[in-house]
């Protein structure tokens, strides 16, 4: 048994101080403003820190098949866990692609063959080998427990083939999540935004218009469907404004954000460090309040981390041929938190706009998902506890070589940061405490 003393919660239900008693099968038992202590159970004191439902991360890529020098499932999933992440949804673009029966198996074998710490939730691609060619067999990747598809790292480019993945998504239920760049925007291009900084380093780079008109057909595509669609990492101030307008048409779309757009604009690329490639690139100032904005409103409704390990000597190259991406599952609180409640005061236990992140980081990503036991929400008595404790108000220099995923590729290694995951529940077991990933 557990008991969490002085805790400030926030799930969705109100802010409350309360203490949560957790009983050995890790279901919550009493919500109560104090709970006598009881003999012989663990307790924390977790005054002036938040208790919030843990974290779910809807774009992480787990690097397993095909890549495992750069990460593999322990490493990702201490680093998850280390996080406040209790569930993560592995991307598949790995090598082999996931894109059927047969490799979804495998990877469900390789997960309960290893030491993960955290719930891994398998997507599939939308089209065979991510090619844009041909539809994966949505039928029996769906009987197979598959519900989230996705050619993440390529955009579905035919509209006519896309369409007939949304049809597809509609008779199996199941949700379609779209990377929004089309390809003939990108060839030959540097994962720099297509602006200011690009024309003052001579770079070629990548238009905002090829995210925002992928987004645009595809809303009018999925206003067709009574179906689930979701729009990935989105960067643009235009694409908050076509959500928000689709949204208001009753088109069941949702969307995600990453950290790093938004607290980083294209102003980071002229410090020529590869670390700050990434795709889709950092976008102006402009796009970067709209996105937090969009967070504070819940126009977005989700930060995802689109965590993408590299070697270094993956990463440590030319622009022309640097990988895209960096890691983000043990920084996403704090860069997050950060962007977000810029402006708020030290002190507050919950400060402004850090609400927002939670149901960004928790709440609605179990809810977009259908996470058994997680997507109802709250912390309520009767409920598996899934569980991190914040603290809003720590402040200290993000330190990379400390990160317990295999690589260190981060343009926030020393850079100032606000907030602390300090323990990670998961199933009524501590499984981070006070920083430390517990054996």
């Amino acid at each position: 048994m557990l008991l969490i003393r002085n805790g400030t919660v926030l799930d969705g239900e109100g802010i409350r101080k309360k203490d949560i008693l957790i009983d050995e099968s890790g279901v919550i038992v009493r919500l109560e403003d104090s709970i006598s202590s009881i003999e012989n159970i663990e307790e924390i004191d977790v005054d002036k820190f938040v208790v919030a439902p843990s974290f779910v991360d809807m774009h992480t890529h787990l690097r397993v098949p095909g890549n495992e020098e750069a990460e593999d499932i322990e490493s990702a999933t201490t680093a998850a866990v280390l996080g406040g992440f209790t569930h993560l949804v592995a991307m598949p673009n790995t090598d082999p692609v996931i894109d059927s029966v047969s490799k979804v198996f495998d990877l469900k074998r390789r997960i309960q063959n290893s030491n993960a710490k955290c719930e891994i939730i398998i997507s599939s691609a939308i089209t065979c080998g991510r090619m844009g060619k041909e539809l994966v067999d949505f039928r029996d990747l769906s009987q197979m427990g598959i519900m989230y598809f996705t050619d993440d790292g390529n955009g579905v480019d035919d509209p006519e083939l896309f369409d007939f993945a949304l049809a597809l998504a509609q008779e199996y239920g199941v949700t379609v999540a779209q990377h929004l760049e089309f390809k003939e925007f990108r060839e030959n291009k540097y994962f720099v935004n297509e602006g200011e900084v690009s024309s003052y380093l001579g770079m070629s780079g990548i238009k905002a218009v090829s995210e925002e008109a992928m987004l645009a057909r595809d809303l009018a595509i999925a206003a067709h469907y009574n179906v689930h669609y979701h729009a990935m990492h989105v960067s643009t101030r235009r694409s908050v404004e076509l959500i928000r307008i689709a949204k208001q048409a009753g088109i069941n779309v949702t969307a995600e954000v990453t950290p790093h757009h938004l607290l980083l604009d294209e102003r980071e690329v002229l410090k020529l460090d590869s670390t700050s490639f990434v795709n889709p690139p950092l976008r102006t100032e402009e796009d970067c309040l709209a996105l937090r904005k969009g967070i504070l409103d819940g126009t977005i409704d989700a930060i995802a981390t689109d965590h993408a390990p590299h070697l270094n000597e993956v990463k440590d190259q030319p622009f022309i041929s640097t990988a895209p991406g960096f890691i983000g599952l043990e920084s996403a609180f704090r860069v997050s938190l950060s962007a977000i409640c810029k402006t708020s005061k030290f002190g507050d236990v919950v400060p402004q706009g850090a609400e927002s992140v939670v149901k960004a980081m928790s709440l609605n990503p179990a809810k977009i998902l259908k996470i058994s036991g997680k997507s109802e929400g709250g912390l309520g008595v009767g409920s598996v506890a899934e569980i991190v404790v914040l603290d809003m108000n720590s402040v200290s220099n993000l330190d990379a070589s400390s990160f317990s995923s295999k690589s260190r590729n981060t343009p926030f290694d020393g850079m100032e940061l606000r907030g602390k995951v300090v323990h990670t529940i998961r199933k009524g077991k501590l499984v981070v405490k006070n920083g430390i990933l517990q054996s």
